[in-house]
């Protein structure tokens, strides 16, 4: 690569919203695929990462809150890709299911249908060895 161009590593949140627009508005691409693409990135990555820890695994799961819109949903998502890869979960709700996004609750009833850990937030969070934020987004 020559010095003079710059590779531009992230979007900026303008740039995410429109890219999500278009993929929903102009190509046609479901909002649940764009949740499922970007959770089995997360999820992909964090697997990698704990391959490589050689720390003892002495907090095993891996923590998911979740806020109220669609990152909830990414959250969700993570969780149940998490699990593909046999990682143990401690998903945490700080919004009742009944505000949740479509999108958000189609894929925390696809968690409760694997029975996969969901709690609401309490005042208190598990101990876990990493924890994914997914309260808020671009939107």
């Amino acid at each position: 690569m020559s010095a003079d161009v710059q590779r531009k590593p992230f979007l900026s949140r303008d740039e995410v919203r429109q890219f999500d627009r278009i993929c929903i508005e102009t190509l046609g691409v479901p909002s649940l695929v764009l949740m499922e693409n970007a959770a089995r990135g997360v999820a992909d990555w964090i697997a990698r990462y704990l391959l490589l820890d050689e720390v003892p695994d002495v907090l095993s799961p891996v923590g998911i809150v979740c806020g109220g819109g669609n990152n909830a949903g990414d959250g969700f998502a993570i969780a149940r890709r998490l699990a593909t890869h046999g990682i143990e979960t401690q998903t945490v709700m700080v919004t009742p299911a009944a505000r949740l996004s479509d999108d958000a609750r189609a894929n925390l009833d696809i968690l409760l249908n694997l029975d996969l850990p969901v709690s609401t937030y309490d005042g208190t969070l598990p101990e876990c060895r990493l924890w994914v934020d997914a309260l808020g987004g671009t939107g």
